[in-house]
């Protein structure tokens, strides 16, 4: 996605410009958290001006598009897109994997959850009127650059090369995000022993786990050579929806198994004991998994049983005893 918008100002391929910005996110997660947080403060900043400049330009055009499903898609295709646009919403568990580098977690971070969720979700509904009204459902589809095609169809061409500066930033604000929030995990796993030792290694000054960050950037470059946006994007959906009926399913069962466990954060809502909030979201992520693509389907399954296989071998390795020395 970044790629495709650089090449509105220089001459790369998606590709290319997609591995630019992966080696320079992975050089400032190197540097550890401090930089990494106040460079994504800044660019969410203009990342959010860009969305309301956009609701600004569609303003004046609402009411010239049919919003409740014009393409005759109807529910079917408000699932479909659901379940592609879910990858829009990943950054909030990555939320949860850079936990440990806030102060006071368990009191803020539920706190930055629930104000995010909600901003951001009246931010994007914004912008999808704005630009289905400004442009049509049917043409923002095909467009490689849609939000580029609002402006211009807005402002005759005026303006274009500042929604691409915003969408520049909004993506590589997105890939800093991913690739810190990667070596985290990683970096936990391992300190608990579910990855190799190294991954958990440390610099002496910037404190971030460079083995980890390293990797995390690596693994990404090799699926930006894909150079399929929307199959990248299922088969990352297919992953998160995975952990989140993970997670829901949890919650269910710890309620039953530790009623009394001390619990900072509580979701609220229950019938006969039954938490509502983890019952809906395992209903909604089992009505958009089979809208996924199908072979994001079998990719996402074939790299989740790999790492259920390392993670057995790396288990079973750590459990066997040691040799013992003549």
């Amino acid at each position: 996605g970044f790629g495709r918008y650089l090449g509105r100002f220089v001459g790369l391929t998606p590709t290319a410009g997609g591995l630019v910005l992966l080696a320079a996110v992975t050089a400032v997660a190197l540097t550890g958290i401090r930089r990494s947080a106040v460079l994504t403060t800044l660019l969410s900043i203009v990342q959010v001006g860009g969305l309301l400049y956009v609701v600004t330009i569609g303003l004046p055009h609402l009411g010239q598009a049919d919003l409740l499903g014009g393409d005759g898609r109807g529910w079917g295709g408000v699932v479909s897109a659901a379940a592609l646009v879910f990858f829009a919403f990943i950054g909030f568990d990555e939320v949860i994997t850079l936990a440990e580098e806030a102060k006071d977690p368990t009191r803020t971070v539920p706190r930055a959850l629930l104000i995010a969720l909600g901003l951001s979700s009246a931010l994007y509904m914004a912008v999808a009127v704005a630009a289905v009204s400004v442009v049509g459902a049917a043409s923002l589809a095909a467009s490689e650059r849609p939000l580029v095609d609002v402006i211009d169809h807005a402002l005759g061409g005026r303006g274009a090369d500042v929604v691409a500066v915003f969408a520049l930033t909004a993506t590589a604000n997105t890939t800093l995000l991913c690739v810190t929030a990667a070596s985290r995990l990683q970096y936990g796993m391992a300190v608990a022993g579910a990855l190799p030792a190294p991954l958990a290694r440390v610099g002496r000054r910037s404190r971030a786990p460079w083995v980890a960050v390293l990797v995390a950037g690596a693994v990404a470059a090799a699926f930006a050579t894909i150079g399929d946006l929307a199959f990248v994007a299922s088969v990352t959906d297919l992953a998160v929806y995975l952990v989140f009926l993970a997670v829901n399913g949890a919650v269910l069962v710890l309620r039953r198994r530790r009623p009394d466990a001390a619990r900072p954060f509580r979701a609220p809502g229950q019938v006969r004991g039954v938490p509502v909030t983890p019952v809906l979201g395992l209903l909604a992520v089992l009505v958009m998994i089979p809208a996924l693509d199908g072979r994001a389907l079998v990719v996402g399954a074939l790299l989740c049983a790999a790492g259920l296989a390392a993670g057995g071998l790396i288990s079973r390795a750590r459990s066997s005893p040691a040799p013992r020395r003549r």
